[in-house]
């Protein structure tokens, strides 16, 4: 027994326990899906009645995310992936055969294969390995 409280710490019902952290919802679109979503449709409905909706059917977004997200700067990472995609479709353009995620090495540019891969998949590539 442990002192003084009759059961172990790993034994204690775990509905008992407080001060849990929340669980992540990973069944909600990442909010850049979801703002290019309101996009899309705020003209017709207005931002306010899409947050709403969306909301009563679990894809939680006040208009004010909605608004910060739209006011938000470009990311660095976001513009570097733009190089780097068009520095790849300028590789693939010219290479006789398919470049991977070596060419821009091969042909002076200087990037990560990871970049490059990143690049591949925002405009539909897949490996064939």
């Amino acid at each position: 027994m442990h002192a003084g409280f009759g059961k172990r710490p790993e034994e204690t019902d775990r509905s008992s326990r407080t001060g849990t952290a929340p669980q992540a919802d990973f069944h909600r679109p990442a909010t850049a899906v979801v703002v290019g979503f309101i996009d899309s449709h705020r003209v017709r409905f207005g931002v306010e009645p899409i947050c709403r909706v969306l909301t009563e059917h679990g894809c939680k977004i006040a208009p004010s995310t909605y608004y910060a997200v739209r006011r938000r700067a470009v990311s660095d990472r976001t513009v570097r992936d733009a190089v780097v995609l068009a520095q790849v479709r300028h590789v693939h353009a010219t290479a006789s055969s398919a470049a991977g995620s070596t060419g821009p090495v091969r042909s002076g540019t200087s990037c990560a294969a990871r970049a490059v891969s990143r690049g591949g998949r925002s405009r539909g590539a897949r490996s064939s390995g």
